[in-house]
C-alpha cells in the first residue's frame, strides 16, 4: 500500500500566459459494480446515461487526421483493473500500467476483426508497445473473480481488494507529429471510476480527474501548466512514481503556471492541480 510523504518544496513561478491547448479527445471510462458472496467477488461494467459512450456509441472525429478514410475515433472495448490500494484511487494510465500497482484481471472488445492496439511512445525513439490485445468476440458487461491478482492466492476476509475499469478507442490512421504512424493507437478511458471490496461488503471509489495540459514533457527546468479551466485558487502538487508526494504549491487567480522542476530527479511524475470545485492530472516526464 503505497504512503504519501511530504517532501521540501521547489520554486515556482505564475504567470497569466495562456497554455496551447491540444484537441480534447476523451472517452468516459463505464460505471463499475460490485457485489461479495463468501470469497468471491462479482463486477459488472454500465454506461450512464450522461456518459458519452453510453449505448457505446462514443464516435469523435479528429481534426488532425486527414487524408485517411477514418478520421473518427470510435469505442472498442473494456479493460478491468486490480489496484493495489484502496486508498489512492488514481486513474490507472498515469502509473504507466506498472504491474507494482496495477494488474488486469479482464478484458472484451468489439468482434470487428480489431485486436491488437500499438501505441508509439515519443519520448522513448517511437518505441512501440502493445496496449490491447482483444479477443475480438463482442463486449461482455458481467465479471467473477476469487483470485487475488497480486498474490496468486484466494481473496482472505479482512484485506481490501479495489477494482476499476476503462473503456478503450480505436483510430487506425492517426499518427503525431513526432512519430510514424501508429498501426492501431489505443485511447484510453478518463474520469474511473473504482470499487473497494471486502469479503463483507463493498464500497465505491470514484476518481474522475479530467486531463491536465502540462508542457513541454519531457521537460528539464521548467513546466507550463494550463490553468484555464479554474476559477479559483488552486494547488497544484507533483508525485512520483510510487505515489509519493515530492512537491505541493499554491496558484492564484493564474490561467497557467510555470513551475521550477529542475531539482525534481529524473523520471515519471503525476502532476494534479485542485480546486473546490475541480480537478485535473496528467503525467510527465522529467528528464
Amino acid at each position: 500500500m503505497k504512503k504519501l510523504f511530504l517532501l521540501p518544496f521547489f520554486a515556482f513561478f505564475c504567470s497569466t500566459q495562456l497554455s496551447a491547448q491540444s484537441f480534447p479527445i476523451l472517452l468516459d471510462s463505464p460505471r463499475i459494480n460490485g457485489s461479495v458472496s463468501g470469497g468471491t467477488i462479482s463486477i459488472s461494467l454500465y454506461n450512464a446515461v450522461n456518459s458519452n459512450n453510453y449505448n457505446e456509441v462514443f464516435n469523435v472525429y479528429d481534426p488532425r487526421i486527414q487524408n485517411a478514410p477514418d478520421t473518427s475515433w470510435d469505442f472498442e472495448g473494456y479493460i478491468i483493473y486490480q489496484v493495489d490500494s484502496c486508498e489512492f484511487p488514481t486513474p490507472i494510465e498515469y502509473f504507466g500500467y506498472d504491474t507494482n500497482y496495477v494488474r488486469q484481471i479482464a478484458q472484451c472488445d468489439l468482434a470487428n476483426g480489431i485486436t491488437t492496439l500499438i501505441n508509439h511512445d515519443s519520448t522513448n525513439s517511437c518505441a512501440a508497445k502493445t496496449m490491447v490485445v482483444g479477443a475480438d468476440a463482442g463486449t461482455q458487461y458481467n465479471y467473477v473473480f476469487t483470485i487475488d491478482a497480486f498474490t496468486g492466492q484466494p481473496f482472505q476476509p479482512g484485506r481490501e481488494y479495489t477494482f476499476t475499469a476503462i473503456a478503450y478507442g480505436h483510430n487506425a490512421h492517426f499518427s503525431d507529429s513526432s512519430c510514424a504512424p501508429l498501426t492501431s493507437p489505443f485511447l484510453r478511458g478518463v474520469h474511473q471510476h473504482f470499487f473497494c471490496a471486502q469479503l463483507t461488503g463493498m464500497k465505491e471509489l470514484q476518481s474522475d480527474f479530467s486531463p491536465l495540459t502540462v508542457f513541454p514533457s519531457p521537460a528539464k527546468t521548467d513546466l507550463t501548466v494550463d490553468l484555464s479551466a479554474f476559477h479559483s485558487d488552486v494547488a497544484i502538487l507533483i508525485y512520483d512514481i510510487s505515489g509519493q508526494l515530492v512537491s505541493e504549491q499554491a496558484a492564484n487567480g493564474t490561467s497557467s503556471c510555470q513551475l521550477n522542476i529542475s531539482e525534481l530527479a529524473p523520471g515519471i511524475y503525476f502532476i494534479k492541480a485542485l480546486s473546490t470545485e475541480s480537478a485535473q492530472m496528467t503525467r510527465f516526464i522529467k528528464e
